[in-house]
C-alpha cells in the first residue's frame, strides 16, 4: 500500500466531500429514499485497526455506492430497484 496516515485522512476527507456533492446534485433528481441508500452505502464505518484493515471495507462501500450511482441509469429515479445497491 502507498501512503501513510495522512494521505488516508486525506482520502476520507475528500471521499465525504464527493458524496455531499452527489447528494446536492441529485436530490432534485431522484428519490430520497435513492439518496439515503447511496449515502448509507458511501459512508465509511467507524475506524477498527490501521489503514490496511479498514481501507478494504471503505472500498467496499465506495462499490456499492457506484452500484447506486448505476443503477440510476437503468430506470426510473424513483425506481426501488435503484435503491438497492448491488451485493
Amino acid at each position: 500500500m502507498v501512503g501513510d496516515l495522512e494521505d488516508h485522512r486525506f482520502w476520507k476527507m475528500r471521499r465525504d466531500r464527493w458524496a455531499l456533492d452527489t447528494v446536492e446534485a441529485l436530490s432534485d433528481m431522484t428519490s430520497p429514499a435513492v439518496l439515503h441508500t447511496f449515502e448509507r452505502a458511501v459512508s465509511s464505518p467507524a475506524a477498527l485497526g490501521d489503514i490496511a484493515e479498514d481501507l478494504p471495507l471503505e472500498l467496499e462501500g465506495l462499490r456499492r455506492a457506484l452500484a447506486v450511482l448505476l443503477g440510476l441509469q437503468d430506470g426510473p429515479a424513483d425506481s426501488q430497484e435503484a435503491a438497492r445497491p448491488a451485493p
